[in-house]
């Protein structure tokens, strides 16, 4: 029988939470604590410009500590950034930068299974904020939500001053510090809140030590175990990289600069060592197996963080040796335009290991391609910077943990000509999901002259772009660039689809990362209200780019609400595509409903659900999709 289990340190922050938020009647000490607050912004050795630091410190709570939590409220130009937490900094809490800066208030909590000792004097925090250098922020302790928690008994905690801090003219400059994991060998990897795994970037010149955890908030969009964790770091120095977690062999690195992301994959971060003896081997495998038998549940045989102990936790055996590099591309597609040429293509079979990204090669003689180009989270790409009037030829492959899969049959297109001229159509197969077959697409003939000056090449669009604009559905980066290749983001799409369908549901909530004042803000409400935006349940990601999955599961929730389309459960409407076996599990009916419906055609042999579509595919999908309410 399965058994979900929570680990003792779960249980206790449970148990204290319940106390606090409901109410539990705990004794009132005489004991005084306070908190007290100072600007620390010319000190601490972090500080960038633009930054300022206030340092929280909490007075009077000498002794055994459970649990403690200190409140804010702020004002001023600055904006709130993040925490340093100085005490069991292991286990941060998470305070949303988005709500902190609409409410202007902000709070931070610790609590440990073992007591935590405090000194008279505890440094636990360290609040940091951002804006224009010399701007300020006023920072003041909210005392009705400000505690500890010492020998079971809750003692209420005042602000003992207010402080004001201007941000830093001349500090550190910094840079975005990137890491990228892939959970290759446990792809069904859950990352609820608390994923047991902690990543570690420490400043190797001054010990400053960020921390943040594998969860939902850092997963990649549209990818089933891939996280990225971006976090600013000084500029110039150097870090220690750690990737920690119950049941897995530590990856650690020093002298990381990142000049480029790291990307850390399960054969650096090695599941399996079940009993912590730093390898995994026989005896790890014979635990896994004893526990199977048994049924019981141990939180080092949790691979995948699903609360179970499975068949989905085998990581043992020779599955490693039976990776190989990804599949051979097809040919992609080319298409040329001012100086510049377009790449598309479909995925191929990842080998067993996630595809981590493509290699492009190209050159204007198929006997010398030398130049390169490196992309990952795409299977289109814009190459620019070209000779006009030129014929460029194109090879693509796909790389994985594993190695580089082969290259390709080549492609070609030519670029247009300096003066405006046309570019020159390429060989090969689809890019996959909207590309449409010439005259077959029922849309309206542009209502006006055009404006846009970046469409060389893209005539299969062009009526699309210009029907969606007249009609003021869609509109331009620019009055004259369309830029057509560029991935369009979620808030944008969303904005689009209810215009279309001239949905303005009243809404009283929105997710967590969609600013007010947002042009997209009040597009995603009423989305999120009609039942046809759900996110990841809290947040929507709004300036991620889309896959076209997630597109036209959103696509047909809107049309199937609104009773212009049917729900097609007959998944054969798939088999024609190669690359079904990609399509998620809550996108298949979305996906069967729209190619039975005539909106996706796909292209070559795939319909590419996991690539990210380009403004000028969603144009033409969506002209397609405004047909269907003539």
């Amino acid at each position: 029988m399965r058994q979900h289990v929570f680990t003792k340190v779960t249980a206790f922050i449970l148990a204290v939470s319940l106390m606090v938020f409901m109410g539990t009647s705990l004794l009132v000490s005489a004991k005084t604590v306070t908190v007290f607050l100072e600007d620390v912004t010319g000190s601490d050795p972090t500080t960038l410009t633009g930054e300022a630091k206030i340092k929280v410190t909490i007075k009077g709570a000498a002794g055994s500590v459970e649990a403690a939590q200190a409140a804010f409220s702020f004002s001023g130009d600055l904006q709130y950034k993040t925490i340093t937490f100085l005490k069991n900094a292991d286990a941060p809490a998470v305070t949303d930068p988005y709500a902190a800066n609409r409410d202007k208030k902000l709070s931070a909590g610790i609590a440990s299974a073992s007591p935590m000792t405090f000194t008279n004097e505890t440094a636990v925090f360290v609040l940091t904020f951002e804006g224009d250098a010399g701007d300020s922020v006023t920072v003041s302790v909210d005392n009705a939500h400000s505690f500890c928690l010492i020998g079971g008994e809750k003692i209420s905690a005042s602000g003992e001053n207010t402080v004001t801090a201007t941000a830093a003219r001349n500090a550190n400059e910094g840079k975005t510090a990137t890491v990228k994991i892939q959970m290759d060998k446990v792809p069904g990897f859950v990352a609820g809140m608390n994923s047991a795994v902690t990543l570690k970037i420490e400043d190797e010149e001054n010990g400053n030590t960020i921390a943040a955890l594998l969860n939902q908030d850092n997963r990649d969009s549209g990818t089933a175990a891939a996280f990225t964790v971006k976090h600013t770091v000084i500029k110039g120095h150097t870090y220690k990289v750690s990737l920690s977690g119950i049941g897995y062999i530590p990856f650690e690195k020093e002298g990381e600069t990142f000049s480029s992301p790291l990307l850390i994959t399960n054969s650096d971060f090695i599941p399996g060592d079940i009993n912590k003896d730093g390898e995994v081997d026989d005896e790890d495998k014979a635990e896994y197996d004893a526990l199977i038998s048994a049924g019981t549940y141990s939180a080092a045989a949790d691979f995948n963080r699903d609360g179970y102990v499975d068949e989905k936790d085998n990581v043992f055996g020779t599955q490693e040796a039976e990776k190989t590099a990804p599949g051979k591309v097809a040919k992609p597609t080319v298409v040329g335009g001012q100086k510049q040429i377009t790449v598309s293509w479909s995925a191929p079979d990842d080998g067993g290991s996630p595809i981590l990204g493509y290699t492009v090669k190209y050159g204007t003689s198929s006997l010398s391609m030398t130049e390169k180009k490196e992309v990952s989270g795409t299977t289109t790409v814009t190459i620019t910077n070209l000779a006009a009037e030129k014929k460029y030829f194109v090879q693509v492959a796909a790389k994985n943990a594993i190695g580089i899969g082969e290259f390709s049959e080549l492609a070609n297109a030519e670029t247009a000509k300096s003066e405006g001229g046309g570019g020159g159509g390429g060989g090969g197969g689809g890019g996959g999901g909207f590309t449409p077959k010439p005259g077959t697409d029922p849309v309206t003939p542009p209502l006006s002259g055009e404006t846009f000056t970046d469409l060389a090449g893209y005539d299969w669009a062009k009526d699309s772009i210009y029907t969606l604009k007249n009609k003021g559905i869609i509109s331009g980066v620019s009055e004259t660039a369309f830029a057509p290749a560029n991935h369009i983001k979620r808030g944008d799409f969303m904005l689009i689809l209810t215009r279309m369908l001239g949905i303005s549901d009243a809404f009283s909530e929105n997710f967590a990362d969609v600013k007010v004042g947002a042009y997209y803000y009040n597009a995603i409400g009423s989305a999120k209200q009609a039942g046809i935006a759900t996110g990841d349940g809290v947040n929507f990601m709004p300036e991620n780019t889309i896959t076209r999955q997630d597109l036209i599961t959103l696509a047909y929730r809107a049309f199937l609400k609104k009773g212009y389309i049917s729900e097609n459960a007959d998944m054969t409407s798939l088999d024609g595509f190669s690359d079904k076996q990609l399509i998620a599990e809550y996108a298949k009916t979305a996906m069967a409903s729209m190619v039975s419906a005539g909106i996706i055609k796909g292209a070559g042999d795939g319909v590419n659900p996991l690539g990210n579509a380009t403004r000028a595919e969603v144009a033409v999908m969506c002209a397609r999709l405004l047909a269907l309410m003539n």
